[in-house]
């Protein structure tokens, strides 16, 4: 999926390796805690989540990361969309 793309993209990019698979472990492939803030920094800017290093240590493949990427996205959608019917029930009051 798209996010599992992203962020294959930006593991070949901070491990300088040009073959990467979602459920391949990021220190299998000689990653380490500075390459990982590299990863979060990215991930941030281009997806615009912000992981913590617990959250990378705890999920250390593309396909774990991806779905933590995913749930934020659900949980922040669902946000909105709580806040509009939130604000459209204030209206109706007033």
């Amino acid at each position: 999926n798209k996010v599992e793309q992203a962020l294959v993209e930006i593991w070949q990019d901070v491990l300088g390796i040009e073959k990467v698979g979602v459920n391949d472990d990021f220190f299998d492939l000689g990653g380490h805690s500075l390459k990982a803030m590299k990863v979060l920094s990215k991930v941030k800017r281009g997806l615009e989540v912000n992981l913590s290093m617990k959250d990378f240590f705890e999920a250390t493949t593309i396909a774990s990361i991806a779905l933590l990427i995913e749930d934020f996205h659900r949980i922040t959608q669902r946000e909105l969309v709580l806040a509009g019917e939130h604000k459209a029930l204030k209206k109706e009051k007033i």
